[in-house]
């Protein structure tokens, strides 16, 4: 019992810092695509449901059912911890075909697995109804793994007793509940964190949805087939220059101003259009089920309202600003929503090249 407690919580550990560090990869590569993003855990998962299986092979019967304990535990997690249905499907493949390697899986058994582990993965969609009643948790991984030994031990009889597998069966319980409370540990302490630094949906500084948020939302719209989203990227000309000269906390100002009236612009003209600070000194727009008509019409609007900005600094100096911009719709043939968005900033970076304070259009840049 005691090695499969840690073992699930090494398992738990190290897959809790390839998410984070998928995460932080995401952010810098800006990469929208998540299928890409849960490669990482999909991959650390069937590793280690393969070396289990082949650390079982010559194992004496007690390690051997150490090693299966740990294979379940590992399946059970994997399908509360992963988020989309196809990782799902695909680790359950994996651990069927190596469950099948034992002659304990047959083929009268194989639907059982499947919906057992389905059952697991259905607690996604369980929402609120888990916070009322946290026994929803707990009960179908139990029932699952109370099936489970049930047919180990009849795989293994006459060598294994009544005794041995229930001994077995309260591992996988002590484990299972370790696996709970770390996962429930880690949730509450992100939490405290996201209330703390409002990472989660909002930048600090300007108060505008972040990064984070940006790639989720057009995530979103991309998938909805029927609201194909315009894209809207832009950056502060020359904004270094205004740190440089006069400080950093004028060059703040200018992102607060900058970002407080175009939020306030684009919920004047439409409540569904989402304003975004996606680094620096960089900003996107996302615009749902938009032609490109209204889309340049929105960019045009918003260039001349920067030009209108006007920062004062600490000494009483007014900063004017502009920004360079770059628009695309979402098209038929992008496989991903990362297409749209690099070419929406190869656009952006079209418009600089022409002498900034312009915006290109679906490779168009217009005049200023």
């Amino acid at each position: 019992m005691f090695f499969v407690v840690i073992g699930t919580l090494g398992f738990a550990t190290v897959n809790t810092q390839i998410a984070l560090g998928t995460q932080r990869q995401v952010r810098v590569r800006r990469d929208l695509n998540l299928t890409r993003q849960v490669i990482p855990q999909i991959v650390y998962v069937c590793i280690v449901l393969v070396l289990l299986r082949v650390l079982e092979i010559n194992a004496s019967m007690s390690q051997s059912w150490i090693l299966l304990n740990l294979q379940l535990v590992v399946l059970l997690s994997a399908s509360m911890i992963v988020e989309t249905f196809g990782s799902f499907l695909l680790i359950q493949v994996v651990g069927a075909l190596l469950f099948a390697t034992t002659n304990a899986l047959t083929l009268k058994i194989v639907p059982f697995y499947f919906l057992s582990f389905l059952l697991i993965y259905s607690m996604h969609w369980y929402g609120e109804v888990l916070n009322r009643h946290p026994s929803l948790l707990i009960l179908p991984p139990m029932i699952v793994g109370a099936i489970y030994w049930t047919v180990i031990g009849m795989y293994y009889q006459p060598r294994a007793t009544v005794m041995q597998i229930v001994v077995n069966y309260v591992g996988f319980v002590w484990a299972y509940l370790a696996f709970v409370d770390y996962d429930q540990y880690q949730q509450k302490d992100q939490r405290i964190v996201a209330k703390l630094t409002r990472e989660v949906q909002y930048d600090a500084l300007t108060q505008a949805r972040n990064w984070g948020t940006f790639q989720s939302d057009l995530n979103d719209n991309f998938a909805r087939q029927t609201e194909r989203p315009a894209l809207i990227v832009f950056d502060i000309d020359y904004f270094k220059s205004i740190n440089d000269t006069y400080g950093h906390l004028t060059g703040n100002q200018v992102l607060i101003t900058l970002s407080g009236q175009m939020m306030q612009f684009l919920q004047s003209k439409n409540t569904d259009y989402q304003f975004y600070r996606t680094g620096g000194e960089e900003f996107a727009i996302i615009m749902p089920d938009t032609t490109i008509e209204q889309a340049t019409a929105v960019v045009k609007a918003c260039q001349q309202l920067v030009r209108q900005m006007v920062i004062l600094t600490s000494k009483g100096d007014a900063v004017h600003i502009t920004c360079s911009f770059g628009v695309t719709l979402a098209q038929a043939t992008d496989p991903n929503p990362t297409a749209q968005f690099k070419r929406a900033d190869h656009y952006l970076y079209q418009a600089k090249r022409e002498g900034r304070d312009c915006t290109s259009v679906e490779g168009t840049v217009l005049a200023a």
